[in-house]
């Protein structure tokens, strides 16, 4: 009975010291800091750039590697760039509250500074939303200058802020077809009620097609009911080549693997019936706006 104990014993024993060794390795701790508000070298340059050459993305803290050069956040100006770096950016901050701090502090240095360019100052915004730093995107919808403050209404909107939806929906009307596409993107990311209705305001075949793609994606995004029949009305005239996107939406919100054909989605309705649509009409298709053509 000795012997056997002994060598239950020491198999629990061997047991425990393999759970011990395969236990995951702690973290190292974070970096310090440098002095005062300082950003770390890399995370500097996710925001400034450094100047350094390159061939290709990898190559950067940012990830973005442009004409040869490092660039930062607050340089570059296209949208893709932009993404890429803020959650470059988003990311590094994960690596301690101090850092994060910091980031937000020098973002918002930029976007307050008056003396700055307008568009220098609103690259600070999608940042800022990306690190769920909303304070100074409210402060910034009190702009007096009108693309700071439409911009920052589109990032708390995106954000899921109900501040920003007023001016968001206002802005779906935009003549700029790049700002209204924009807006209707953001609504559908922020889930309020009352972005529904300049959703399916921009169902209209007529419109241009940048508006109809970032409406349907908005409604997907947004995922209300309500929308299943307008857009269940919309698919048999919707133009040829947005008609799969229309299924794919209807798809999103009611989870049925249903095609192209109009009559089954109907069939499907009336076995789930669904809230009811509020009253809505379509924006008005102008040919000067949307095409560039005269007025006849």
């Amino acid at each position: 009975m000795r012997a056997r104990a002994a060598a239950l014993c020491g198999a629990l024993l061997a047991l425990a010291a393999c759970d011990a060794m395969t236990e995951a390795p702690a973290e190292p701790p974070a970096e310090p800091l440098p002095p005062g508000t300082a950003l770390p070298p890399d995370v500097d340059a996710m925001l400034y750039g450094n100047g350094k050459n390159c061939r290709q993305d990898d190559e950067c803290p940012g990830d973005v590697c442009y004409f040869g050069a490092c660039v930062g956040m607050l340089v570059v100006d296209q949208r893709w760039m932009q993404e890429q770096v803020s959650e470059r950016l988003a990311a590094a901050a994960q690596r301690s509250p101090e850092l994060r701090d910091r980031i937000v502090l020098h973002l918002v240095r930029v976007l307050e500074r008056d003396d700055t360019d307008l568009a220098f100052r609103a690259r600070a915004l999608l940042p800022l939303e990306r690190l769920g730093a909303l304070d100074p995107l409210r402060a910034a919808l009190d702009s007096p200058l009108e693309p700071l403050a439409d911009a920052a209404a589109l990032a708390l909107a995106r954000a899921g802020d109900p501040r920003g939806v007023p001016r968001a929906r206002a802005l779906t009307e935009s003549e700029d077809t790049a700002v209204a596409a924009e807006a209707l993107r953001a609504l559908g990311r922020s889930r309020s009620p009352e972005a529904l209705v300049p959703l399916l305001r921009t169902l209209e075949p007529a419109l241009d097609g940048a508006l109809l793609r970032s409406a349907l994606d908005g409604l997907a995004a947004l995922g209300d009911p309500r929308a299943i029949r307008p857009l269940i009305d919309f698919l048999p005239g919707s133009p040829d080549y947005l008609r799969w996107r229309v299924v794919h939406t209807l798809r999103e919100l009611t989870g049925a693997a249903l095609g192209l054909d109009g009559a089954p989605w109907r069939a499907w309705l009336a076995e789930h019936p669904q809230p009811p649509a509020p009253a809505w009409t379509p924006r008005p298709f102008s040919a000067e706006q949307d095409l560039g053509l005269p007025t006849p």
